[in-house]
This record gives structure tokens, sequence and C-alpha cells, in this order.
């Protein structure tokens, strides 16, 4: 056989071989079918759930519940349909939407605590409060010397808009709460302390490291695309990370909804809600079992130059 012939014939042979160690398209895809039963089962319990913890409460206070759960819920189905669409390169986006899913699962069980409007009219007039902030931030640019700046800060600047006074006002009748204070939302850290362990784990070992992606982080340069170019053995990495959001999305939906059945004091769907998680968990794992041990940090070639 002519050398440069075998030459090649070992090199086809060995792109083969790393081809088929690679995470495809059709294993993520799959990987996320079993993301996606579950997350529907959730929605139908947290329905149920979020309904019979609400029941009897004041309007202003379901609608004020029912919108952060909306957004926990939908969240999670937003970011299974992106992952669906863009398994490449949607892990960035999928991060920005689970960081919105703890924030909203946060503040909704923060509110669903109190058993006044307090926290409700607090956290009210500290959104009108920067929304009215923002606003007034707009005044210095609606006269720019710089046509385009001044066009768009016009389209945003509303001259009509209430002031923060009136805007308390508006808290306090609907709330019933005299006098809305706006500091009296804590910090959310302190919130998800507020919350539950669960909730402190949470922030600890999901929250922070979310806002590195929403940053433009550098730390997060390793999961993109462009890491294949000095690292060959990474370029999956991005499909798996992608992945991992969606499952992320899925555990942060669990998370929520066994505490709501916790706080319905429902302990035989709070068991039913685990053995789902864990069967769709183990399942959807194990298709990606070989590439998570291949992403592991120790795997990570180090002292590589640009």
């Amino acid at each position: 056989m002519n050398p440069l012939r075998k030459v090649f014939k070992e090199l086809a042979k060995a792109l083969k071989k790393k081809r088929g160690r690679r995470l495809t398209r059709k294993a993520s895809l799959k990987a996320n079918r079993y993301y996606w039963l579950g997350i529907l089962r959730l929605q139908e319990d947290a329905i149920n759930l979020t309904s019979r913890l609400t029941e009897g409460l004041p309007n202003i206070r379901r609608l004020c519940l029912n919108f952060l759960a909306e957004r926990v819920l939908q969240g999670a189905l937003h970011a299974n349909f992106l992952h669906r669409e863009y398994p490449y390169s949607s892990h960035a986006d999928l991060a920005g939407i689970n960081r919105g899913i703890i924030e909203a699962s946060v503040n909704y069980l923060f509110l669903l605590d109190d058993p006044s409007c307090e926290r409700t009219a607090a956290f009210w007039a500290k959104s009108g409060f920067e929304e009215s902030l923002r606003n007034d931030g707009l005044k210095k640019w609606i006269d720019h010397n710089d046509q385009f700046i001044k066009y768009l800060a016009r389209c945003d600047y509303s001259p009509t808009l209430m002031s923060f006074e009136q805007m308390l006002q508006g808290v306090a009748t609907y709330t019933g709460v005299t006098s809305p204070n706006r500091k009296a939302w804590p910090k959310f850290k302190q919130r998800c302390s507020a919350v539950g362990a669960i909730w402190e784990l949470v922030y600890d070992m999901e929250y922070k490291a979310l806002s590195t992606w929403q940053h433009g982080d550098l730390s997060r340069v390793i999961i993109s695309p462009s890491f294949a170019r000095i690292d060959p053995e990474q370029e999956d990495r991005n499909v798996f990370e992608s992945l991992i959001m969606v499952q992320w999305a899925f555990t942060l939906n669990y998370i929520f909804v066994r505490e709501l059945a916790i706080r319905c004091k429902d302990t035989a769907r709070a068991d039913t809600i685990d053995q789902m998680f864990w069967g769709v968990l183990g399942s959807a794992s194990m298709i990606v079992k070989e590439h998570a041990q291949r992403f592991q940090p120790d795997k990570h070639i180090r002292n590589r130059t640009c």
C-alpha cells in the first residue's frame, strides 16, 4: 500500500473515531425530550398547587403571585424550545432565562410567606421607584446634539409619567398598606435565605455562576464554539453546556413546584414529584454520561497559548 495512502487511511479512521465521541445534535435533542416531558408534568402540578395556595387571597396579591408563577413556568418552556432550535449556541441565552426563573421563584415564595400585603407593597414601591428613576435618567439625553441619541431618548422618555409619590399613592390604594416602603424590600440574597436553605444553595451554586454569562465574563469563553480553535477536544462543549442549561431549567422548576407542595402540606404529591424528577434526570443523564466525564475540569488541556 502506498505509504501516503496508509497515513490518510489511519487519519480518516482516527477522525471517524473522534466524531463518534462527540455529543451530537441528535443525542442532545433526545435528552431534551426527557426534560420536556418532566417540565410538562411539573406544569400540571404547579397549576393545581398555586391555585390552592392563592385561594382566598386579595386580588392584588393573587395577581402578583400568578404573574411570578407564570414567569417561572413559562421560562422553563422557553428554555426547552430555544435549545431545540439552537442546541449549539443557546447556552448564554438559556443562562439568562434560568437566572430569571430563580428570581421569580424566590420572589413568589417570599411574597407568599407574608401574611399581609407589606412585602407586596414594598416590592411594588421599589419597582415604581426604579421606573421613575429610569425615566428621569433620560432627561439629559432628550436635547442631545447627536440627532440619533436624541431620537432614541425621546422615543422612550415619558414627560407625563406619574411621579414616584403618585405611584406610592396607587400602591397604597391597591394593597391597603398606608405607607409603602421600597427600602423594606430586602436584597436578593436575604430573600433567598428567608424562603429556605435550598434557595440559599441555588444562590451560591447557580445564581452567581449564571451572572457571569449575563455580564460577558471571559471565564465562559471555554464554552463558546470559538474555543475549539484552541482545543479541538472541546469542540462540542457548547452543545453539552446548552443541554446542561435545559437541565437546570427543569431542576429549578422541580425545586419551585416541590416547595409549593410543601407549603400545601401535600406530602404525597411531593413524593410523586421527587420520583418523577429522579427518573427524568437519570434517563436524560445516561445519554450524555460519557460526555459529562470528558468535560470535567481536570480533563481540560492546560497551559495552552493562543
